[in-house]
């Protein structure tokens, strides 16, 4: 079931709200929000059902009994994040682990087809925060009561469950008992889940055909269409991302929850290091504070430090996907963050915003591609090595005036600073009604092309 789904929007969200402005305490509509988000999750993974279960219930032990007892905490930790690791890389690497040893000539391991449960990657990862703070904080109130059901909302919860943010149990687990729900909230989550769902159906989907098209060229590829397909990408999983973002952060407002910022401009950054301290936030800031910190940070000298970078973005490369290709990706981003420690980045702004851009839609080539040589092939292309001169028909095909006017204005929200957005913005909304008008608007339109649509599951479903 998706966010941008008729079932979601007409059916299954209006029951969900119902049935929780008419439940009267907190403790009533958690067990109503876990029953939602269990029928959530069945909709579309019945079958792993089991394996979320499992992790829910390996949480909640280990961090019981890291609260209960008074000795041998490290190694229940240990053996409780191993086993959920264990797991993520069951379904998630086999296949990849058994591919590459066949083809070194290696059989130790049979051939299973495993497919990839939906939102592995987010929940396991929220699973592992919540028995690590329990672990550094077991003597905090707020952290000495990881019940059932609270442990289980906080792993299933539908609104970020399958494509995050990731919410820490630290942020969290207080809310769990008492929620700030006013109509305020619930009007700036109502705006929040609108942004989103425009950000989806409006920009991502219709400039996904560009990209499609331009990376399915190989080395027909033309230098004017490399660079037009992967900006179209930039902007497709950008929107599509922090898209589904928002409409997540505005569904847990509207539920009473406050979930972090995921994004902020990526785009506008002047440096890799800035980048991600700005995209995927989450996902960045999990690796930081559970990865990077542990192994020494740059704590150590700096030959340990570049060696923690490279470590991190290596894991962050293979968290987004069982390839060479996403491990070439995180190590892209990896060395570039390591440069930027020894040169720093270009002083000028314009400079550095171009040399930032750059770096991250080459990267993307290595993130979108299917395999390694199509993603040479394609980088090839972006600097004029192949392709004929003539745009070819199928990609021509892909491009109308609605779509380029889309992308048009994805090429203004994707690189405008939020404070020039914003000063624009205000000066539109002098007369305070103008603004419920625009989001109406923008909900009329997005209902529209909702009823257009096709099936168009958000990109990082797959990670």
């Amino acid at each position: 079931m998706l966010f941008s789904s008729p079932s979601f929007l007409y059916a299954f969200l209006p029951l969900v709200l119902a049935g929780c402005y008419l439940t009267k305490t907190v403790q009533a509509r958690n067990v109503l929000l876990l029953c939602a988000s269990v029928i959530f999750y069945t909709w579309g993974e019945l079958k792993y059902l089991p394996l979320i279960f499992t992790v829910i219930a390996v949480t909640h032990m280990g961090a019981v009994y890291q609260v209960r007892a008074k000795s041998h905490h490290q190694l229940v930790l240990g053996l409780s994040v191993t086993t959920l690791l264990a797991l993520l890389a069951f379904f998630k690497y086999y296949g990849f682990v058994v591919e590459n040893l066949n083809a070194a000539g290696i059989t130790l391991l049979p051939e299973l087809t495993v497919a990839l449960p939906l939102g592995i990657s987010f929940f396991t990862f929220q699973a592992i925060s919540q028995l690590v703070d329990v672990c550094r904080h077991r003597d905090e109130a707020k952290f000495q009561h990881p019940t059932l059901l609270r442990t289980a909302l906080y792993i299933i919860l539908f609104p970020q469950l399958i494509a995050g943010p990731i919410v820490r149990w630290g942020s969290v687990v207080s809310q769990m008992g008492k929620r700030l729900d006013t109509p305020l909230r619930r009007s700036v989550g109502a705006k929040l889940f609108v942004l989103g769902l425009a950000s989806k159906v409006i920009i991502a989907d219709n400039v996904a055909p560009i990209a499609d098209h331009a990376f399915s060229l190989g080395s027909a590829l033309d230098m004017g269409e490399a660079w037009f397909g992967v900006t179209a990408y930039a902007l497709q999983i950008f929107f599509d991302f922090a898209g589904y973002s928002n409409m997540a952060i505005g569904l847990g407002l509207f539920f009473g929850f406050k979930f972090p910022t995921n994004f902020r401009d990526p785009y506008v950054s002047q440096s890799i290091t800035e980048f991600w301290r700005r995209w995927h936030i989450s996902l960045s800031s999990w690796f930081r504070d559970y990865v990077y910190i542990p192994l020494g940070g740059n704590r150590h000298g700096q030959t340990r430090t570049i060696a923690n970078l490279l470590i991190v973005f290596l894991a962050t490369g293979i968290w987004h996907g069982a390839a060479w290709n996403f491990v070439v990706w995180g190590m892209w981003h990896g060395s570039f963050l390591v440069l930027e420690r020894f040169f720093g980045r270009p002083r000028q702004v314009l400079v550095a915003r171009i040399y930032t851009l750059l770096v991250v839609l080459l990267g993307w080539v290595f993130f979108r591609a299917a395999t390694l040589g199509d993603a040479t092939t394609y980088i090839g292309g972006m600097f004029g090595m192949d392709g004929d001169g003539v745009i070819s028909p199928e990609f021509y095909s892909s491009i109308s005036n609605e779509i380029l006017v889309i992308f048009g204005v994805g090429l203004f929200f994707g690189l405008t600073p939020r404070a020039q957005r914003d000063r624009i913005w205000k000066r539109l909304n002098r007369i305070g009604w103008l603004s419920n008008l625009w989001f109406t608007i923008l909900l009329v339109i997005c209902m529209i092309y909702v009823a257009n649509s096709t099936y168009s599951p958000f990109l990082y479903f797959r990670f």
